[in-house]
């Protein structure tokens, strides 16, 4: 849960300690799509991971997820949590209504934080 792999609704709280703990079930999507983006999204996306890579010198990283050629839903699931972002932007992209719009979120994300890296590198 920590690491929103996946959308789940909590139920029951099992025990209260310093952290939560609770059943959970995991939720899909609205649209009911979880694993499949239309392709030119998906080339969308990794462009710009790649992109994102270069720049925050974690290419090879990336490349290396990216060669197993991971399901559409774990691929963007996956990138939503361990790319740096706040936990409101992770909050936000586990939001989504479906996986084509938080991939389209993360690329938003992901595009901004290039932008961000370019434009501090060039005022450098």
């Amino acid at each position: 849960l920590l690491y929103g792999l996946t959308r789940v609704r909590l139920g029951e709280t099992l025990r209260e300690k310093n952290y939560r703990q609770a059943r959970a079930e995991p939720l899909p999507y609205e649209d009911g799509q979880n694993s499949h983006l239309e392709l030119p999204v998906r080339e969308e996306l990794i462009h710009h991971l790649k992109a994102y890579g270069k720049v925050m010198g974690v290419q090879s990283q990336i490349e290396l997820f990216l060669e197993r050629d991971p399901v559409d839903g774990s691929m963007v699931n996956f990138f939503s949590s361990e790319l740096d972002f706040t936990v409101s932007e992770k909050q936000y992209l586990l939001e989504s209504n479906g996986l084509t719009q938080q991939c389209q979120r993360l690329i938003n994300l992901i595009h901004f934080r290039v932008s961000e890296a370019v434009s501090g590198l060039a005022t450098a």
